[in-house]
C-alpha cells in the first residue's frame, strides 16, 4: 500500500527544492539589472528591495528544507544561477535592455507567485 503523506512530502520537498533553485537565478538576473540601471534611481531602489526579498526568501526556503530533514540541491541550485546568467546576458545587450529587464522580471515574479502559491497549497493538502 502506498502511503499518500509519504508521498505528498516527498513532492512537496520536490518543490520547495526547485524554488530554492529559482531564487539564484533571480538574484543572479537582479544584481545585472541594478547595474544597467545606473540612469535609474528609483528603480534601482525597488531592485535593492527585490534582491533582499529574494534572499530572505531563500532562507525561508532553506528553514522549510531543514525542517524536513532535507537539503537543498546543488546542482540545481549552480543550474538556476547559471539561467539567471544566461537570461541577463540575452537581454544585456541594446539600447533598450533595462526595459527588457524590467519585462523579464515582472513576467519571473508572477511565476514566482505562482510557484508559491501551488507550494502553500500542496502543503495544506499534505
Amino acid at each position: 500500500m502506498i502511503d499518500r503523506g509519504l508521498e505528498l512530502k516527498e513532492l512537496l520537498i520536490a518543490w520547495i527544492k526547485d524554488a530554492h533553485a529559482m531564487e539564484p537565478a533571480h538574484e543572479t538576473m537582479l544584481e545585472f539589472q541594478l547595474k544597467q540601471a545606473s540612469a535609474f534611481p528609483e528603480y534601482q531602489d525597488r531592485i535593492r528591495t527585490h534582491l533582499r526579498v529574494t534572499r530572505e526568501q531563500t532562507a525561508r526556503l532553506e528553514t522549510c528544507l531543514r525542517r524536513n530533514a532535507a537539503d537543498a540541491s546543488v546542482a540545481m541550485d549552480l543550474m538556476g544561477k547559471a539561467s539567471g546568467f544566461l537570461d541577463a546576458a540575452s537581454f544585456g545587450v541594446g539600447a533598450d535592455s533595462v526595459l527588457k529587464g524590467l519585462l523579464i522580471g515582472i513576467g519571473a515574479e508572477y511565476y514566482e507567485m505562482a510557484c508559491y502559491r501551488s507550494l502553500a497549497a500542496a502543503d495544506v493538502a499534505r
